[in-house]
């Protein structure tokens, strides 16, 4: 509240951010790491999911001997007490101890051991889904519904025949979360991952996910997924010059983050930048992005993204969306963020294969053309004009 005695508490890996916050070493705390003890306690907590462990004696000293390996830090006893979890296979505990990947170095990565250990003994059908989650930043709040409508988009989920996409998904989520790759944030129903677990997800990604900062790319390599953290960097992203190679290899633009200011913009610049961009990033399969205020209505090359499966956007002053979108006939998601949003196209219609329909805006009511997407399982509408729902629905 900034009252008198008030006390700010920095927490951080780096003893420079101390320092730079004006920090004196005699006030740092150096946290060391977990006794023997204490880490036995946490990991026999998730391991043995709430038995006791001495119901199992002939996992209690493998057990020690994994908790001993990992040197007393907590992501990794939890990771591995996660890893085990309701795992009572003395074999499968022998194989823990015993990998190979213990005996890997920290190295230049920074990635612990532990670390590539669990997601080495990831079902190999999750793998993938994982390490797309590099295209977040770091701290950054993911939801689970959107992040497994994601996972669709890039056909990371298998499936049978009578199986629901979304059911699949959301169980490959729940798995990464038992494992401790995902952890519940402060805001309600929602997720995060630890800073540690997003530089494996990077390092698995080995250059197909590259961050956009001040206008550079974090990766000169052949890339699948663009981050921007904020709206400049979109601008950025827009007028720097990017070979054609990069965008067309793209398959997802992930822009978050707080708008530019107003001072700090161009219309028309905006404009003719995303009309270019949409003609050349055919193969993008996730559009997730900000609008500036300026920008009313979106250059009909949106609908130039034929493989496009997920689409969201959050425009302040969007009022329509171009008649183009009709041509996304892959698009499975679209959610649309805008509170000037006064109608929506006539050719949604079209969007046989629309799945998820989440629309925010100003407008009187829906078409009773909406009756023909057959496949939509999720319609949220949020409009202050709306009355009734039509009956083809």
């Amino acid at each position: 509240s900034g009252a008198p005695g008030s006390r700010v508490l920095i927490t951080t890996r780096n003893v420079n951010v101390s320092r730079t916050s004006g920090v004196s070493e005699a006030n740092m705390y150096q946290l060391s790491c977990l006794s023997d003890e204490d880490s036995w306690s946490l990991f026999k907590q998730r391991a043995f999911s709430g038995k006791s462990s001495d119901d199992y004696p002939e996992l209690v000293p493998i057990g020690w001997k994994i908790v001993r390996k990992c040197k007393g830090l907590p992501l990794a006893v939890k990771t591995m007490a996660s890893l085990l979890f309701c795992e009572f296979n003395k074999d499968k505990w022998e194989d823990i101890l015993r990998s190979e990947l213990w005996e890997l170095t920290e190295g230049k990565d920074k990635i612990l051991p532990s670390l590539k250990l669990s997601y080495h003994h990831l079902p190999s059908h999750i793998k993938p889904c994982f390490a797309y989650c590099a295209i977040f930043g770091k701290g950054h709040v993911f939801d689970k519904d959107r992040l497994v409508e994601m996972w669709m988009a890039q056909d990371s989920i298998t499936t049978t025949a009578r199986q629901c996409k979304e059911d699949v998904g959301r169980r490959y989520f729940e798995d990464l979360l038992q494992r401790s790759f995902f952890q519940k944030s402060r805001y309600f129903d929602s997720f995060v991952m630890h800073d540690l677990i997003h530089d494996l997800a990077m390092f698995i990604c080995s250059g197909d996910c590259c961050e956009v900062v001040d206008g550079k790319l974090s990766s000169t390599s052949r890339v699948r997924h663009l981050l921007c953290r904020n709206e400049r960097d979109f601008r950025r992203l827009l007028s720097c010059g990017c070979t054609d190679d990069l965008l067309k290899s793209s398959r997802t633009c992930y822009c978050v983050g707080d708008s530019m200011e107003p001072d700090d913009v161009d219309g028309a610049f905006f404009m003719k930048a995303m009309e270019g961009m949409f003609m050349k990033m055919k193969y993008l399969r996730v559009l997730h992005f900000l609008c500036i205020p300026e920008i009313t209505e979106l250059p009909d090359s949106l609908g130039n993204l034929k493989h496009l499966r997920y689409l969201h956007i959050y425009a302040s002053g969007l009022t329509t969306l171009p008649e183009s979108v009709g041509n996304l006939l892959n698009l499975q998601t679209l959610r649309v963020e805008t509170p000037e949003l006064n109608g929506l196209p006539r050719r949604l219609k079209d969007l046989v294969h629309l799945r998820h329909l989440c629309i925010t805006g100003d407008f009187l009511g829906l078409t009773d053309s909406m009756g023909n997407l057959h496949n939509l399982r999720t319609l949220e509408v949020q409009s202050d004009k709306l009355n009734d729902l039509p009956e083809s629905l």
